[in-house]
């Protein structure tokens, strides 16, 4: 089994807990079993408010990714979407991979959504169970 994009390393060689430690046994040895999450692709619609510039989310990314990392979800479309979906919510620490039918880079994806009403949204998606290690 390979490593996909945005697979999440949970442990090595048996160690859990948080990333410091997981990569400190990745350098203590050249062999690892590695325990991965695979994340599932969600793809939702939402609407934009009149007056609303944003979903409601806060997000982080690297310059150099392919993600917009939601750190925070307050008020607005997202918001709206998960009370009327409980079973299929957007979370925090979910990674958007698509906005209006484009990947790319951050930048992309910001433009791809500004000033859209109508916002098509891929998101990867691990169970709330299956939470990265802290840092």
């Amino acid at each position: 089994r390979e490593l996909r994009p945005h697979d999440r390393i949970v442990a090595v060689n048996g160690e859990r807990g948080n990333a410091a430690a997981i990569i400190s046994t990745m350098k203590a040895t050249n062999e690892w079993e590695l325990t991965v999450q695979r994340p599932s692709a969600i793809r939702i619609t939402v609407l934009r408010r009149s007056g609303e510039n944003s979903m409601g989310i806060d997000m982080r990314y690297a310059p150099n990714g392919s993600s917009l990392l939601i750190t925070k979800i307050s008020e607005g479309s997202i918001a709206r979407y998960n009370k009327d979906n409980p079973h299929r919510q957007i979370c925090k620490l979910d990674r958007i991979v698509e906005l209006n039918g484009v990947r790319g880079g951050p930048q992309e994806l910001v433009r791809a959504a500004d000033g859209a009403q109508e916002v098509s949204v891929t998101v990867l998606h691990f169970p709330a169970d299956v939470r990265p290690p802290p840092y």
